[in-house]
């Protein structure tokens, strides 16, 4: 008779903690990414384009959502993901929008504000991606395997 016994838990504990342990490397990477993006974008926009003590508390209060919402995913709430690409992804077309508009405004600017806009879209689609095919973050959001 051939008796094969299933695989010990802790094998199988030990794979989901470091797939946890992934997953939640990639949540910090991810935030300390967009932190970066919105300080060099704060810092290195023209102060004539934008006033640096409007955008110093919109890169307080954007940094402080995306701490509550990535906070969410690390916590495995289920809606938290899918809020935060919703809002990421939103808040990248309105960029995109507005936009045109600025560079309507400050032609000789039109170089740095595309530059600006594709960086800040751009690192939130990276974001976006992450969060959605990251097998480990999917991982983490399925509570199937704990």
């Amino acid at each position: 008779m051939d008796e094969r016994r299933p695989a010990s838990p802790h094998l199988h504990s030990r794979h989901r903690k470091h797939g946890t342990a992934r997953a939640r490397v990639w949540i910090v990477l991810v935030f300390l990414g967009l932190a970066a993006t919105y300080a060099v974008l704060v810092w290195k926009t023209p102060q004539f384009i934008f006033n640096r003590r409007m955008m110093v508390p919109a890169f307080i209060l954007m940094n402080l959502w995306n701490f509550t919402l990535l906070l969410g995913v690390w916590t495995r709430q289920g809606w938290a993901r899918y809020l935060t690409v919703g809002l990421w992804l939103l808040l990248s077309a309105v960029v995109g929008v507005i936009t045109p508009n600025i560079i309507a405004h400050f032609p000789p600017m039109m170089k740095l504000l595309v530059i600006e806009a594709g960086l800040f879209g751009g690192a939130h689609i990276v974001a976006t991606t992450v969060l959605l095919a990251s097998p480990d973050v999917k991982r983490l959001m399925t509570r199937a395997l704990d």
